[in-house]
């Protein structure tokens, strides 16, 4: 079994990063690997863009198309997690419009889903011991 807890991210603006962490404790008797999870979705309530990005993967505007893409400089790294232990992965939320484009971070709520798998090896193409999904809420309050 592998249980996940979310960092509080503190409070964040436009124009700014932020990293949090997502701890993971694997509650087994075996070392598990987990596969690398990008985090790179662009999630919305209908009144602003949050960008997020995970291990190795960081956000670029593309003006022509009018989107965020997000890329990864890492090859396949997975994060391995004792028997017993835990690890932690960093999660970076970016709300620079060179980055996260020119749509305004909202007050709102926001949230961010990833589906997680991990193996018995660190080899990718080994059969899966689990899958879960995370779910991540952001709440953006107003400032000033």
């Amino acid at each position: 079994m592998l249980t996940v807890d979310v960092t509080d991210p503190g409070r964040f603006a436009p124009g700014q990063r932020v990293t949090h962490h997502l701890v993971f404790r694997n509650l087994t008797g075996q070392t598990i690997y987990l596969d690398p999870a990008p985090y790179d979705q662009t999630t919305s309530d209908g009144i602003g863009r949050l960008v997020t990005a995970g291990r190795g993967c960081g956000p670029y505007y593309d003006s022509q198309a009018d989107r965020v893409d997000v890329g990864c400089r890492l090859a396949y790294q997975p994060l391995e997690i004792p028997a017993g232990g835990s690890a932690a992965e960093p999660i970076t939320i970016y709300t620079d419009p060179e980055e996260a484009g020119p749509v305004p971070l909202l007050p709102g709520t926001y949230t961010l889903e990833q589906a997680l798998r991990w193996h018995r090896e660190p080899d990718p193409n080994t059969p899966l011991l689990g899958t879960a999904t995370v779910r991540i809420t952001y709440r953006v309050e107003a400032t000033g």
